[in-house]
């Protein structure tokens, strides 16, 4: 809904009205809560909107789209077609992800990266922790609510992909204790066919085979298992916990050099 507030100034004896535009925007939020204010981005510009009665009230022309921008709730996207479908602008608060890594009977004692994918992303983010003593291994981080794939990742040690974790809004899903296994590093040296020598900067690919998860695994480890050589040709990779045999592809200008299928533990 669309009003105009009519403001009239006065200079001397002549009357000068200005027409300024307010927009009442329906505002839901989950879970269920009262909110006073937010804040929109239009641009380059943050702008302050109170809101009252559910209501949040735009004034003056702020340019579609409008984009949440409050630490609390989902960066929720609003645009002019969901305005003229007198759609609500939904405040979705982030929920909790949390948990305790542990490795060897004992809270885990040195840096450790969360993997994380919404289910259906196309990539999975990386998260680093430092664990202190007194956290005892633990994390917590908010993200959006929804479905997601975790494991947990290190120099010496890994878990197993983990699937199914549901974050629901404004709530705490707690993965309780996390074991973490032994890791292994595989490396690999490439040489020239022809001379033997050492091939610096080939990129080095390793892929799953077509097994339970694989596809998934392809996905949230994507950045560890992919490198580039050093200048005496070699590589290596950080696995985790899980058994098997994949190829490895080696790249070097975007022509392939070579493809080598091992077997080990990644």
């Amino acid at each position: 809904m669309s009003r105009s507030v009519v403001n009239v100034l006065v200079f001397g004896l002549v009357p000068l009205a200005l027409a300024v535009d307010v927009r009442y925007v329906p505002v839901v939020t989950e879970p269920v809560q009262k909110v006073a204010a937010i804040t929109l981005q239009s641009g380059e510009a943050t702008v302050p909107i109170p809101v009252s009665g559910s209501k949040a009230i735009v004034r003056g022309n702020l340019p579609f789209p409008w984009k949440v921008t409050l630490l609390r709730f989902e960066p929720t996207i609003y645009t002019q077609a969901d305005w003229d479908a007198h759609r609500p602008l939904l405040l979705r608060e982030l929920g909790t992800l949390a948990g305790k890594v542990r490795e060897g009977g004992r809270p885990i004692g040195h840096e450790f990266t969360l993997i994380l994918r919404a289910t259906g992303a196309f990539a999975a983010d990386e998260v680093t922790f430092s664990p202190s003593e007194s956290s005892e291994g633990g994390f917590q981080m908010r993200v959006p609510s929804g479905m997601y794939q975790a494991a947990i990742a290190s120099d010496a040690c890994g878990t197993r992909l983990r699937s199914g974790i549901v974050v629901k809004p404004g709530m705490v899903t707690d993965l309780g204790s996390i074991v973490c296994e032994p890791a292994v590093s595989l490396s690999f040296r490439v040489l020239d066919a022809r001379t033997a020598a050492a091939v610096q900067g080939a990129r080095v690919l390793w892929d799953p085979p077509d097994a339970l998860n694989a596809r998934d695994a392809r996905i949230m480890y994507a950045r560890r298992w992919s490198a580039r050589t050093d200048r005496r040709g070699t590589v290596m990779f950080q696995g985790g916990p899980c058994s098997h045999s994949g190829p490895v592809a080696c790249r070097s200008s975007g022509i392939c050099i070579g493809v080598h299928s091992p077997r080990g533990t990644l």
